[in-house]
């Protein structure tokens, strides 16, 4: 079958990994603009060129990245109005549950008219089901870990902790700082883009120790973390699955994780956890991996395999069900 996903945001590993699964090609509309007022310009744009890739490309299975919550309009509208035959499959990431999305007009009652409704954690499933959506229909496919293409050895002389940041509420920067402090010996990578995100103040008060990256390509972002000696994951919401832990487990690197049910239901066997918000509890746990960093090295290769096996399990299960 002729397979399509569509997704509103720039490159991301998750739809990437899955590709060769689901046989789906892929279309990534990032946004034009970097103003929020210039925002439903860029939809406009993104929704154009949506409606051409269905016409042009009349796939038999499209993938839809929510949110945002219209693109799920413009493919409901095209089975609609040109081919009833088509099946939607929804991925939907936790920021779908978010006010401005899950009350959009016509989401909910949306949700319940397509094939499936893909989520990556049991907690995003409880949160949709009571938001109005057919638990019959929600299907659970975690992120799929992927192989890296060896990466060039660092030359970095210095330990160092890799913060993959969206710089997003959900993500205490201002903790890591203290934390870094704390650990002067070792080198804190926070990698996205801050501008605009982090104030003068704020980054004036960072320590030596503390990188800040900015954007980095894949091939840059890859290398600094098949060589990370630990990866840091942190958020304060408990429906997050945490992507950067599973490209940790993906390179095979030891990981701290702040302490979630969400995340130690996926990765409790590999990982050390930590208070989100305590800087001394993310020290005592860095700390731990350091001094152990082969043994979750480790740990995390034979996570990597299991969660392989548990993802293709899935798999099968929603394929059963779209019967794609």
């Amino acid at each position: 079958m002729k397979s399509l996903m569509i997704a509103w945001v720039g490159y991301q590993r998750r739809a990437d990994t899955m590709k060769k699964y689901w046989a789906y090609d892929i279309l990534h509309l990032p946004n034009k603009f970097k103003k929020k007022y210039a925002r439903p310009l860029d939809y406009l744009i993104k929704a154009f060129k949506t409606i051409k890739s269905l016409f042009v490309g009349a796939p038999e299975v499209l993938w839809v990245q929510l949110p945002p919550s219209p693109v799920l309009h413009i493919a409901l509208a095209y089975k609609f109005f040109i081919n009833r035959r088509l099946k939607i499959i929804a991925d939907v990431h936790n920021s779908l549950l978010r006010k401005q999305w899950i009350t959009f007009p016509g989401t909910v009652s949306l949700l319940n008219k397509i094939d499936a409704v893909v989520v990556h954690n049991f907690k995003v499933k409880e949160e949709l089901s009571r938001s109005g959506v057919n638990v019959e229909n929600i299907f659970i496919l975690e992120d799929l870990p992927c192989d890296f293409n060896t990466p060039p050895a660092s030359d970095h002389q210095t330990p160092y902790v890799l913060f993959p940041c969206s710089f997003d509420v959900d993500e205490p920067i201002e903790i890591v700082i203290k934390a870094a402090k704390e650990m002067p010996h070792v080198d804190f990578f926070i990698t996205g883009r801050y501008g605009g995100k982090l104030s003068g103040a704020l980054i004036a008060s960072m320590p030596d120790n503390i990188k800040l990256t900015g954007f980095l390509s894949k091939l840059t972002f890859e290398q600094l973390l098949c060589n990370a000696n630990v990866v840091l994951g942190l958020t304060t919401r408990d429906n997050v699955q945490l992507s950067v832990a599973n490209e940790a487990v993906s390179a095979g690197r030891p990981m701290a994780l702040s302490n979630t049910p969400v995340l130690r239901s996926l990765f409790s066997d590999a990982a050390v956890f930590v208070d989100t918000l305590d800087p001394l509890s993310i020290k005592f746990g860095l700390s731990q991996l350091l001094e152990n960093e082969e043994l979750y090295k480790e740990k995390s290769a034979l996570l990597k395999a299991k969660r392989i096996t548990r993802w293709e399990g899935q798999a099968e299960l929603l394929k059963a069900a779209v019967v794609i």
